[in-house]
């Protein structure tokens, strides 16, 4: 059975058999025609040929004319050829009808779908797009007509490849590749850039230009993958800054060649660097430098103050790049301190040369500024604040400016020993020297020497020589000893050296700092102390017993040293063992010269206060005062202060308040309450007894400030009776005067007995005179009687205002010796007087009326040789219209001025029982100014008299610590 083949299958077998025999017809015809157009044209050679070029990657159109030389002749067929081969690359197959109908045919080994011949009359030709570098070459077109002979046209294709890449390298960059703004470099070195072009068919020309000018065409290496061309520049100039240099490569007219662009940046040293300096908060009133005067260019020298704050700035111009700024103090970079440190810099532009792209300018001249903030010390004298100018490229170019500080500053004061003898084995008669090492800027124009504080002036005659800052001791005495110090002086300020402690040794003398005077009884153990001022410390201690006709030496194992004191232990056994002590010390200098004196006296009760006064300044409130006294004899013990207070709505009143085992007679009192009277009881307690009490008497300011509260038009008969009232007052104190005079007088006739007598020194309330007379009076032993209790009752009565409305006849303090231990009703009243005598004057019993002295009513003895206190206050004890009594506590109670000699009898035989005082009321108010005694001294007979002038003055605040006293209960 015969298979049977589709329909379909048939006509595509029959199509491939044409086609092929179509081929061979094309093939035939070809062969035909290139025989014949070889005949008619003498060859392909004789052939029209044009030249085309092309870049490599671009379309190029290889031009083919298809125009017949007859208008009714059309082209049926074209061929492309390449190179030599006989065989087409592309064709078009019009025969069966036309060219736009024709079939287009291509090599696909050598075009594959490159190619494409366009039609189109005028841009006729095969369109090769994109182009290779194998693309180039001759081509050939050959046009076959309908009836007219074929025509070739010849091509010749040049496909050019452009240079790939270019780039500059600088030898002053280790060739690194470089571009744009390239530097900076040195002046004077030399620059070669090297523009190196990769690839290019054919190879490309390499050039240098600056802007138009052609400066390089030298190309100094060609190979098949790069072209080189170096542009060498001998010597940088500060010229070349900012030149630029365009390198160019290129090998058609085609495309635009490639290029590269640098421009140059020459490094400039800093050409200017200067620093200035200003005060932190100076002000031009304030004597000090201007600020432009601060900094002495011609010297480099900067002149600043000592803990002053200070700020430096450094700024240097013409440096390309910015100069870095470096502190440096003493040829060291600055450490940040306590009183040093960098602020930090910046670079201010000055000259912009140009934009190099949007917001990025070239700048030519900048100023590069840094601060410097500094408090100099004195040991910053001298040295040095440089600032130096770095640039980072020119960095052996350094530009520096050194200012030398020069600090002024205080006195800097050091004071040194200058003797072979060391300080510590000087002796009296020794020489030394001091001198004093003085560091000031401007120089010290004062120095001045002090001993102990106090300053000291050249005393040749003393062996004392001051010249300068040199002190010479010549002659050294224990005076001499204690701690110097020098002082010295600019316009800067003052200062003083640490002290240097001299120290001479010296033979024991007597302490002025201890007690001469012993209470004790027959039988009665007492510890004696004996204190010497020596230097070295003593070594031995010797005790005696100054009878009336010998010294008796005293044993040894009754007395203890320990460094300048030596410790008695001492009982009376009968009344010869009263009397003067005597004690030596010596140490390696030598021996006490005159011996330690010290009385050793039956011991009795404690002598009442005196001088006392109750005093509320304008600064204390109305509800506190502070009262002050002056120690009466403590007979012979130690004794300490009371102080009671009561109302003074009648005499036995309750106690509001008591403070106990005061040391010393001061008080300060508060809560009373205003317009109240109190009454201050003060007594002195020591281990024998208990003194007579003093009564003060006080009313707070409170009810004198309501009773000024009246009507202005009654005042005027308030004063008429007040005037009425002093003067009568007036009368009867002259009348007073007067009898007391006449008693004084006929009593000290009288009596043969040694007395006691009181002067007292008033001072005119109305006229502000001074009454000095003296009002003496005399009593029995019974101070006990009728009389005395009177005495105590109504002589001294102060009225409320303060005045004085009798006077009566104070006491002598030796009638007192015989008073009655029973006397119990006047020591509780008190047995005072009502008035104010703070310094009271007594007879020596031993002695007539007219042989009178101080009475010694404080702790300075007879033989003290420790001078008297101040005064506790410069405020007196009675108001404007009263009295002004003296407050100078040694100055009314001076010391018996008796000698050894004089005494020494009466020393061992003295009864020794101190005589006692009355106690004495004083009416206190407002305060007013002050009167002081100035004592004088008088020979008569064998005793020296001190009697009183009184002289206003002003006396000098103790400085003893009233005692507190609680609040007063209201």
């Amino acid at each position: 059975m015969v298979p049977r083949v589709p329909l379909r299958g048939l006509l595509s077998l029959l199509c491939i058999v044409v086609s092929l025999l179509r081929c061979s017809c094309v093939g035939a015809a070809y062969a035909t025609n290139n025989m014949g157009a070889g005949a008619k044209y003498n060859g392909i050679e004789n052939s029209p040929l044009s030249a085309v070029s092309a870049v490599a990657g671009g379309a190029v159109m290889l031009p083919c004319n298809l125009r017949a030389a007859s208008s009714i002749d059309k082209a049926i067929l074209v061929l492309i050829f390449k190179g030599s081969t006989g065989t087409p690359i592309y064709s078009i197959d019009g025969r069966d009808g036309s060219l736009y109908s024709g079939k287009h045919w291509s090599d696909e080994g050598i075009l594959g779908t490159r190619a494409q011949f366009r039609l189109r009359p005028g841009q006729q030709g095969l369109l090769l797009n994109p182009l290779t570098a194998r693309d180039s070459g001759l081509y050939r077109c050959r046009v076959d007509f309908k009836s007219s002979p074929s025509k070739n046209i010849r091509i010749n294709l040049s496909v050019v490849s452009p240079p790939q890449h270019i780039l500059i390298t600088s030898s002053l960059e280790r060739d690194s590749i470089v571009s744009g703004m390239i530097g900076p470099y040195t002046e004077g070195s030399s620059l070669d850039l090297s523009c190196q072009v990769s690839k290019g068919n054919p190879q490309p020309d390499v050039l240098w230009w600056e802007a138009a000018s052609l400066l390089d065409d030298d190309v100094e290496e060609r190979t098949n993958r790069i072209t080189r061309n170096v542009l060498h520049l001998a010597r940088l100039t500060k010229d070349d800054f900012l030149r630029t240099f365009t390198c160019t490569a290129n090998n058609n007219n085609l495309t635009v060649p490639l290029s590269a662009k640098i421009t140059l940046d020459i490094a400039f040293p800093p050409e200017s660097i200067s620093i200035s300096a200003e005060e932190i908060g100076y002000k031009p009133k304030s004597g000090r430098k201007r600020q432009s005067e601060l900094v002495d260019m011609l010297r480099n020298e900067v002149t600043v103050w000592e803990g002053h704050q200070y700020h430096f700035t450094c700024e240097s111009a013409g440096s390309r790049p910015s100069a870095e700024i470096v502190w440096l103090k003493n040829g060291y970079p600055v450490i940040n301190e306590n009183n040093i440190r960098v602020l930090g810099s910046f670079t201010r532009e000055n000259d912009i040369v140009q934009t190099l792209y949007r917001g990025v300018d070239l700048v030519l001249n900048t100023t590069s500024v840094s601060g410097l903030q500094f408090k100099p010390e004195m040991e910053d004298d001298g040295q040095t604040i440089t600032c130096q100018a770095i640039n980072t490229v020119l960095k052996s170019e350094v530009k520096e400016h050194t200012l030398i500080i020069n600090v002024l500053h205080a006195p800097q004061v050091e004071l040194m020993y200058e003797t072979k003898i060391a300080a510590e084995n000087l002796e009296e008669g020794d020489t030394f020297s001091l001198f004093c090492h003085v560091n000031a800027k401007p120089v010290a124009d004062q120095i001045q020497w002090a001993l102990n504080g106090v300053p000291l002036e050249s005393d040749p005659s003393s062996g004392l020589v001051i010249q300068g800052t040199r002190l010479e001791v010549a002659r050294a005495s224990r005076q001499m000893t204690g701690a110097y110090t020098c002082a010295a002086a600019n316009s800067r300020g003052v200062n003083t050296s640490p002290p240097i402690s001299i120290r001479v040794k010296f033979a024991p003398i007597c302490s002025l700092n201890q007690t001469i005077e012993y209470g004790s009884g027959i039988g009665e153990e007492t510890f004696i102390n004996c204190t010497v001022d020596s230097h070295a410390s003593p070594l031995t201690f010797r005790w005696a017993m100054n009878r009336s006709s010998e010294i008796v030496d005293i044993s040894q194992s009754l007395h203890t040293s320990s460094g300048t004191q030596s410790v008695l232990r001492y009982t009376p056994r009968n009344e010869q063992d009263f009397g003067s002590l005597l004690c030596w010390a010596a140490n390696d200098v030598g021996l006490t010269e005159n011996p330690c004196k010290i009385r050793v006296v039956y011991a009795g009760k404690p002598e009442p206060v005196n001088n006392c006064k109750v005093e509320n300044t304008l600064e204390m409130p109305t509800s506190m005062v502070d009262i002050a006294c002056t120690a009466g004899w403590d007979g012979g013990l130690n004794q300490t202060f009371t102080l009671e207070i009561r109302a003074a709505k009648h005499k036995h009143s309750r106690s509001l308040a008591t403070v106990q085992h005061s040391a010393m007679p001061l008080f300060h009192v508060k809560g009373l309450k205003d317009g109240e009277e109190y009454m201050f009881i003060i007594t002195a307690v020591n281990a024998r007894s208990v003194s007579a009490p003093v009564t003060l008497s006080y009313t707070a300011p409170g009810m004198l400030a309501s009773s000024l509260a009246v009507e202005e038009e009654s005042l005027s008969g308030y004063w008429l009776l007040i005037v009425a009232i002093i003067c009568g007052f007036g009368f009867i104190v002259v009348i007073l005067a007067v009898v007391a005079f006449i008693l004084m007088s006929s009593k000290c006739s009288s009596s043969k007995r040694n007395e006691k007598s009181v002067n007292q020194s008033l001072y005119d309330e109305g006229t502000g005179k001074n009454n000095s007379e003296t009002r003496n009076s005399t009593y029995g032993k019974g101070c006990c009687e009728h009389e005395n209790t009177q005495l105590t009752t109504n002589c001294y009565k102060g009225s409320a205002n303060g005045s004085l409305e009798s006077f009566g006849k104070p006491p002598l303090l030796g009638d007192f010796r015989g008073c009655r231990e029973d006397c119990e009703g006047a020591r509780d009243s008190g047995c005072d007087t009502r008035g104010s005598t703070p310094c009271l004057f007594g007879q020596d019993t031993s002695s007539s009326c007219g042989d009178t002295y101080f009475r010694d009513a404080g702790p300075y003895h007879h033989n003290s040789l420790t001078p008297p206190p101040p005064c506790y206050s410069t405020t007196p004890l009675l108001s404007s219209n009263m009295a002004t009594l003296t407050e100078c506590m040694g100055l009314a109670n001076a010391a018996v001025l008796n000698s050894s000699s004089e005494h020494s009898g009466a020393e061992s035989s003295a009864s020794n029982t101190r005589p006692t005082t009355p106690s004495v009321t004083t009416k206190m108010s407002v305060p007013t100014s002050v009167q002081c005694f100035t004592p004088t001294m008088q020979k008569s007979g064998s005793s020296i008299i001190k009697t009183s002038t009184p002289v206003m003055q002003s006396c000098t605040p103790s400085t003893a610590i009233p005692s507190p006293v609680p609040n007063m209960p209201h």
